[in-house]
């Protein structure tokens, strides 16, 4: 009905960056749906909205379209919708640094989804659960989760969430420097993330491929710099400022390991500016976990051990 062509637009203007045509889009899809007395459009579409203001960081408001969406998904009696809209729910508690709901949150997805027997969403909770125990420095319990998230998706083909499945336990591998089982994860996570076209994933599994074949028993530097400079090119293409800086830290480390600190410490530095412009613009929760990891201070330690 008008409510889904509606819903669609608003998905078609998201993809294109045009935010509040977006918006629009789904505030109409909901009338729609409202007046049409369907509450599965209604609670789509609010979900909708709802991530297109979690992406512009308006997390509070994001949270009530959710808790508006899972009050409709409810009232249609659809359990998969419920699912997702708790999948979101998590992810913006994380994201607002809210760690104990969302974990409690992910246990309780977890709950469902083996109850009405939906294997992408035990995955899903699975790897939200295997993110709060590398937060709590568990890295047994993290590797314990991926694994059996891997399990249950690599007997169903290749689910949209397994190459981020795979990125995310290659790079439990490499920091614990486990670097032949690394490689293979970011080979696996990188084609499978250019098979589904999906860039962010696949300059995140080259960043992390340069870094493994920077820093395994015997690196490759020529092949890491192609990698780290393919994901840096590919995050300009993208708009994804928020991994510039890293790309520009581990191209630094790389000529530090090459021998030579002046390109190094440019490198360091572009490092620097872009992080330190970043910083003031993410969400609450999120700056926070980049304060707690020492990203800054990391990369002024490594241009003062130049």
């Amino acid at each position: 009905g008008l409510s889904r062509v509606h819903n669609l637009r608003g998905l078609a203007e998201n993809r294109l960056g045009r935010r509040e045509a977006a918006v629009a889009s789904f505030e109409r899809a909901i009338e729609a749906a409202h007046s049409a007395d369907d509450p599965y459009a209604q609670g789509l579409a609010e979900m909708n909205l709802g991530n297109a203001h979690h992406d512009e960081g308006r997390l509070e408001a994001a949270r009530g379209y959710y808790e508006r969406a899972l009050s409709s998904a409810k009232a249609a009696g659809h359990p998969l919708l419920q699912l997702k809209l708790q999948q979101n729910r998590v992810n913006l508690l994380y994201t607002m640094g809210r760690a104990a709901e969302a974990e409690a949150g992910a246990f309780e997805l977890l709950r469902q989804a083996l109850r009405g027997n939906f294997p992408g969403e035990q995955a899903a909770a699975l790897n939200f659960l295997s993110l709060f125990a590398g937060q709590r420095g568990d890295p047994e319990a993290q590797r314990r989760y991926l694994d059996q998230a891997i399990a249950l998706l690599e007997a169903r083909g290749a689910p949209p969430l397994l190459p981020q499945l795979y990125f995310n336990r290659a790079y439990l591998n490499w920091d614990a420097k486990k670097f032949p089982a690394a490689q293979l994860d970011a080979e696996a996570a990188l084609a499978m993330a250019e098979r589904l076209t999906n860039p962010f994933l696949g300059a995140w599994s080259r960043l992390l491929l340069g870094k493994i074949l920077r820093d395994r028993a015997k690196p490759d530097l020529a092949a890491a710099r192609i990698q780290l400079e393919a994901a840096r090119r590919l995050m300009e293409e993208q708009q994804l400022r928020h991994l510039l800086w890293e790309a520009d830290f581990d191209l630094g480390l790389l000529e530090k390991r090459r021998g030579d600190p002046p390109a190094a410490k440019a490198r360091f530095a572009a490092a620097q500016a872009s992080l330190a412009a970043l910083l003031p613009q993410l969400p609450e929760g999120q700056r926070q976990s980049y304060l707690r990891d020492r990203k800054l201070e990391k990369i002024l330690e490594a241009m003062e051990d130049l």
